[in-house]
């Protein structure tokens, strides 16, 4: 595992933030996946879905295929909204 992954995973496990937006406070670690995380962390990052594969060992369709869960669990409709939430809830510095 590359330093880059241990250090985005270790930011994305301990983050207790919040989804904004919603009635009630929900963690986002019941929201999210400790993976659907790491991925909108890489995201915010610049990465694209091949180099996310890449970089996790997946292939393009499972990041794909995350991307939309984590689009509909968040109810984004864009990259920027994407990447604006994940500032929000420091998945990712800004």
């Amino acid at each position: 595992m590359t330093a880059e992954r241990e250090n985005a995973n270790r930011q994305v496990t301990e983050s207790e933030r919040f989804v904004p937006g919603w009635t009630e406070q929900v963690e986002v670690e019941r929201v999210l996946t400790p993976r659907e995380r790491l991925i909108v962390h890489l995201i915010a990052e610049g990465y694209r879905n091949r180099e996310i594969a890449e970089t996790l060992g997946l292939s393009v369709k499972t990041i794909e295929t995350d991307r939309a869960a984590v689009n509909r669990k968040l109810n984004v409709k864009s990259l920027a909204a994407l990447v604006r939430y994940a500032v929000r809830n420091g998945l990712v510095e800004s």
